[in-house]
């Protein structure tokens, strides 16, 4: 696993999910191919845009994240035992449920939710991961295409033990 990290300030300081997302989107599009250099079946592939995780979600470390880290988890060698550190796993192929195919014509959720990133879904297509936790213990969860669905909690829950 190689990370690939985007710190551009101008482009990423302060941008929304929304921008995040579609940025990623348009990298695992191209990345995929050039990665895993095959041009033809790629999604049928061992590693794949559809099956690997690093192709379908991206980690974004936004201010707030940063300062659950640096602020509000223990400074090593302590242990986060309750994931007070963490960071946003967005789901790439996330849409609102008024905009996605499988919603069409069927009613509306008739729960009522406070609005995260102007979201008032159950839903909202990211999940606060614990910092320690994202590139093994939920890498290798969300290799399984049940795996991030089954993990949601929605924000400001940390997906992972403790259960609160």
């Amino acid at each position: 696993m190689t990370w690939t990290v985007f710190d551009d300030k101008e482009r990423f300081d302060g941008a929304e999910v929304t921008t995040i997302r579609r940025h990623f989107r348009d990298w695992a599009e191209t990345a995929v191919h050039d990665e895993q250099q095959q041009s033809e079946q790629v999604d049928s592939a061992p590693v794949s845009m559809g099956r690997s995780p690093r192709y379908r979600y991206c980690v974004q470390m936004d201010a707030e994240a940063l300062r659950s880290a640096v602020h509000d988890a223990p400074a090593p060698p302590e242990v986060d035992q309750d994931n007070q550190g963490w960071v946003k796993v967005i789901d790439k192929d996330w849409l609102p449920r008024s905009e996605n195919p499988i919603f069409a014509g069927r009613k509306p959720d008739s729960n009522v939710y406070e609005p995260i990133d102007g979201v008032s879904e159950h839903y909202v297509g990211w999940v606060k991961c614990p910092l320690p936790s994202v590139m093994t213990e939920y890498y290798m969860l969300f290799q399984d295409p049940n795996g991030y669905t089954i993990s949601y909690r929605r924000p400001p829950a940390v997906i992972g033990y403790p259960w609160h």
